[in-house]
């Protein structure tokens, strides 16, 4: 697709100008030299781990389950993120993210997919009540 290419080339443009102009991209590669091995591999490994890793499982996952049932394990997915970041790394969190964190966890975890009553019908006969579709009978 264009799109991913033009931003990539539109980067990569930014990344070169601001090295040639002596910018902080140059010293971040002068830098870079002084990354021992054993980082460079804790890096790639975080990135694997967390990137490719993380998605193929996520969307072997979305092929398994439906969305409505795995939204709101998907949801979640910020509640875990505030939790490791205070418990690993002491981050603090404000009134207004722990308000915010809580609606978002409320609503994701309240919503109830909408009752269907079977297949879509073409002929004209009547649908079975509603009273019927609510005891599981489809």
């Amino acid at each position: 697709s264009l799109r991913p290419r033009t931003s990539g080339a539109l980067s990569a443009g930014l990344f070169a100008a601001d090295v040639a102009a002596g910018g902080a991209s140059a010293a971040t590669l002068r830098r870079i030299g002084h990354v021992r091995p054993a980082q460079w591999a804790l890096m790639g490994g975080g990135v694997f781990v967390s990137g490719f890793l993380s998605a193929s499982l996520q969307f072997e996952a979305m092929r398994t389950i439906s969305a409505a049932k795995s939204q709101p394990f998907a949801a979640l997915q910020p509640l875990f993120a505030g939790l490791f970041g205070v418990a690993l790394l002491r981050e603090e969190v404000s009134l207004g993210t722990a308000v915010g964190g809580l609606l978002m966890i409320g609503a994701a975890l309240s919503w109830r997919p909408p009752a269907r009553c079977g297949p879509p019908r073409i002929s004209s006969a009547p649908r079975p009540s509603r009273r019927r579709c609510a005891r599981g009978v489809r």
